[in-house]
């Protein structure tokens, strides 16, 4: 989802901006002074929504132009998305991943498994709702367009 791109550039700019020029996209499970400056920097964003519908098109252009790039290449790839690897219940577009690179355990693997395996604890959970302090200008600014889905 493109528009959660842009929220965590957004949401990074602020963490620098805040926390004197450090910045981890990543942060490890233990790690309280990463995951406390990701909270925060998730709280009350205003996205700027002047030009937001022709940024995800932009976005969205160069992820196809990729794909082309990619297929035109004769390169072999899984095209997957981030919300069925971590917004899903089962494990099951992990295992399609692992079938397909040929490697890991697919037997009975589930989120949790994926989950203990992760080396770097998760820095987003809100929905936009939570996150955005103008969530309605957000949706007015992508209401009719091929983006209005992606606001959750």
């Amino acid at each position: 989802n493109q528009l959660d791109v842009l929220l965590s550039h957004y949401k990074h700019k602020r963490i620098k901006h805040k926390f004197g020029g450090r910045i981890y996209a990543l942060c490890g499970p233990d790690d309280k002074t990463c995951l406390k400056e990701h909270e925060e920097a998730s709280e009350a964003i205003k996205l700027p929504t002047e030009n937001l519908v022709q940024e995800l098109k932009a976005l969205y252009d160069g992820l196809d132009y990729f794909e082309k790039t990619l297929n035109e290449s004769g390169i072999e790839y899984y095209r997957t998305y981030y919300e069925k690897l971590y917004n899903s219940d089962d494990a099951e577009e992990w295992i399609n991943i692992l079938k397909y690179l040929g490697r890991g355990q697919t037997k009975d693997l589930t989120m949790d498994d994926v989950r203990d395996a992760m080396p770097f604890a998760s820095t987003t959970s809100k929905t936009h709702r939570d996150m955005l302090n103008n969530y309605d200008e957000v949706k007015q600014a992508l209401a009719g367009t091929p983006y209005a889905h992606l606001l959750n």
